[in-house]
């Protein structure tokens, strides 16, 4: 990423990588859920607590980041030694992984008897993925890395997506055996595989229908390139929702946010955090607009900018006004062209008599 934050800690539609990751991960109800943080431990572990603020969250440091492995063999000691149910292994940098697609895998690992089963996907390009290797009937051997992969094995196109699921059993006496031989010197937590083979255990790859859901982030292109496809997911939901965008390349509205139908946005908005929109309101344009409430049929006319308030039913806003946090109208109010608000309380305004 060429930055001085971590990777996890940079924005995708207004929020960290990490809280996608960590959602869909919490779905499938883990206990404990436990992260293991190495580069800005600290602000990694804040950000994680308030994703998750009703969550036990158990936070380990990997002192040396030695490979996947040995943050396995970090996160694994903070298991109770008599723990012996099923582990779930994934990345911090994956926010389009859904909870849909991990229940599956649950459930195909469970129904399987296997020891451990790993997610895979088919790719046109495999580039520096992990191949996944098959003998002539099918099972799986191994999960070869690229830089460790012959010439034929590089043009396999079934590829390690790297979320595991093993018995905590399986997993600690695999960790202790996994060696840092490879081109990286570092312990490959896909070598837990070919253990596996050896110890005539079951290794299943569960190959998911969607290589989008897995794709990380390691550049500011490939941040940008998910930015725009998170985007259009948002933006195609909502107008499946009853929700007109003007100009949807220029509509930028995170997943947490609801918007009501009939309510028209203009272009070159920001919509962000938890904000609740609700029915019949037009937002014209330009606005940037972060953790609001919006009642019914509410009018933001041109530049407006608000942040933490209350709006309520039919309000009028604008142009060029800038609502401060705290700021709450209960209705029928109107604030003016380039008004500031520093946390005023307006009472409903009667409703005008025609």
């Amino acid at each position: 990423m060429r930055s001085q934050r971590s990777k996890v800690l940079h924005e995708l539609s207004g929020q960290p990588i990490l809280a996608y990751a960590l959602r869909a991960i919490a779905t499938t109800q883990p206990f404990p859920l436990i992260l293991v943080v190495g580069h800005q431990a600290q602000q990694v572990e804040s950000v994680a607590r308030s994703v998750l603020p009703d969550r036990e969250i158990v936070t380990v440091f990997q002192d040396r980041q030695l490979g996947t492995a040995d943050a396995a063999r970090v996160g694994l000691q903070m298991l109770p030694p008599d723990f012996s149910g099923d582990v779930l292994i994934g990345y911090g940098d994956m926010p389009m992984l859904t909870p849909g697609t991990l229940s599956e895998f649950l459930e195909y690992h469970r129904s399987s008897s296997a020891a451990v089963s790993f997610i895979s996907v088919r790719m046109t390009r495999a580039g520096s993925y992990g191949r996944v290797v098959r003998d002539v009937d099918g099972t799986v051997e191994a999960i070869v890395e690229a830089r460790d992969a012959t010439p034929q094995q590089l043009s396999i196109a079934e590829i390690n997506t790297g979320i595991y699921l093993a018995s905590a059993d399986f997993m600690r006496s695999a960790l202790a055996e996994i060696q840092s031989n490879n081109a990286q010197n570092e312990y490959y937590l896909t070598d837990i595989v070919a253990i596996a083979r050896r110890l005539r255990v079951k290794a299943n790859a569960w190959t998911a229908p969607d290589t989008v859901e897995f794709t990380g982030v390691n550049s500011r292109e490939e941040l940008a390139q998910m930015e725009a496809q998170l985007r259009e997911q948002v933006n195609r939901r909502l107008m499946k929702a009853g929700v007109t965008l003007l100009d949807p390349a220029t509509a930028y509205i995170g997943p947490e946010v609801e918007i009501g139908d009939d309510t028209t946005i203009g272009p070159n908005v920001q919509i962000m955090g938890k904000s609740r929109i609700g029915s019949g309101v037009l937002i014209e344009g330009t606005a940037w607009l972060r953790d609001v409430i919006i009642g019914d049929g509410s009018h933001l006319k041109l530049g407006v900018r608000a942040e933490q308030c209350f709006i309520g039913e039919e309000c009028e806003v604008g142009p060029f006004a800038n609502l401060r946090e705290g700021t709450r109208l209960e209705g029928h109010n109107r604030i003016g062209n380039f008004v500031e608000t520093k946390r005023p309380r307006l009472g409903a305004a009667p409703r005008p008599v025609i």
